[in-house]
């Protein structure tokens, strides 16, 4: 009869430690939910804080992690960065110095108690500094979260610099390529307007019209770089964003454009997608101005180990005489993109039969067979 009142006390002693249980799980699910839909890594100590307070029971704690972007002006923190702590033996009463001078003591609990220190959790010194392993134990969860997260996040903020850095220096090429060199020639030929505006008339209106036509298509060009540029094309395959451009290039021109594609993109890069698309532009710009076509077929073929790319068209069979500085450039912009990605390119005079242009350029994956011809 004596062990029954003991008996029953430890039954109710349980069943409160299964209900907290219970309740400290509900929580740490429910940040865990918060801390996986971070965005931002200074997103953390706040969520992290928030936790550890009802954690530990605790409304005045304040969480310092030692990551160097969460590194801020805080007294406490910067003492706490080079205090040498005995993190090995827990909880601790450590005396800080305040804005005032003044010495200030607060309860320093490692965060997480054992292992990598992650950062600490600093408290008024009013608590036990004895930590339960109940406690410890939901510590060490909630640091592992954080330290997973912060890898996550740390590693997107990584590769998106990367990908900024890349997509700028394409840009940056894109506009040397096209814009800046057409603008450059298109202040040559003001400068060769201003000299024979009172010199020879007859020279001058040719050259004026001359300069008319280079900013008409300066202006296509423009529009045409604009629309790759646009959100709504970034869904589109390379296929189909090269179906569209020959398209939108040869309206206007009475002239069909075709596209014969085989094989499926699986995977690759970014640069090499880029500079294909940016050839076959302006192979098919040059050939539509100055081959006398009326048709062009683009052929691409992808296996495992390259792509083949082969514009064909009905024009005389020669390769068109390249009389002007911006045209010139645009086939050193193919060359100069070619050799980046290792690719090469030959012409084929055909009397009569229109000019061959081959590409070769080494790639990755793809899984045949997906035909597809449009026109």
């Amino acid at each position: 009869m004596v062990l029954l009142p003991f008996a029953a006390a430890s039954f109710h002693a349980y069943q409160l430690f299964v209900n907290d249980r219970k309740t400290m799980e509900a929580r740490f699910e429910k940040f865990r939910s918060d801390l996986a839909g971070a965005e931002d890594v200074t997103s953390i100590r706040p969520l992290a804080e928030d936790y550890c307070k009802v954690l530990l029971d605790d409304a005045q704690l304040r969480l310092y992690l030692f990551y160097p972007v969460f590194q801020t002006r805080d007294l406490i923190e910067r003492q706490l960065r080079s205090a040498r702590l005995d993190w090995e033996n827990g909880p601790a009463v450590v005396s800080f110095h305040e804005v005032t001078g003044k010495a200030a003591d607060r309860l320093v609990i490692p965060f997480p108690p054992d292992g990598e220190k992650l950062g600490a959790a600093v408290t008024p010194p009013c608590r036990s500094t004895r930590l339960y392993f109940y406690r410890r134990t939901w510590l060490r969860r909630t640091a592992d979260l954080i330290y997973l997260k912060l890898n996550e996040l740390q590693t997107l903020q990584k590769e998106k610099k990367q990908l900024t850095k890349e997509l700028k220096a394409s840009f940056g090429q894109d506009l040397h390529d096209s814009t800046a060199q057409q603008l450059f020639f298109l202040s040559a030929q003001t400068y060769q307007l201003k000299r024979l505006l009172n010199c020879d008339p007859v020279q001058f209106r040719e050259q004026l019209n001359k300069l008319e036509e280079s900013i008409q298509d300066f202006q296509v060009n423009t529009r045409s770089y604009i629309a790759y540029l646009k959100a709504d094309d970034a869904n589109l395959s390379l296929f189909q964003a090269i179906e569209q451009m020959i398209k939108r290039l040869s309206a206007g021109f009475n002239i069909k454009a075709r596209l014969h594609a085989d094989g499926m993109i699986i995977s690759e890069t970014v640069k090499v997608e880029e500079s294909i698309y940016r050839v076959i532009e302006e192979l098919t710009s040059n050939a539509i101005k100055h081959g006398n076509i009326s048709r062009i077929d683009v052929y691409m073929h992808i296996n495992p180990i390259e792509w083949q790319i082969v514009l064909t068209d009905d024009g005389d069979g020669t390769f068109p005489e390249l009389d002007t500085d911006t045209e010139q450039l645009g086939m050193q912009s193919i060359q100069s993109r070619l050799e980046q990605i290792k690719g090469s390119i030959s012409f084929s005079e055909r009397k009569e039969q229109g000019l061959k242009t081959t590409i070769t350029i080494p790639r990755g994956e793809v899984t045949p067979y997906d035909e597809r011809i449009s026109g």
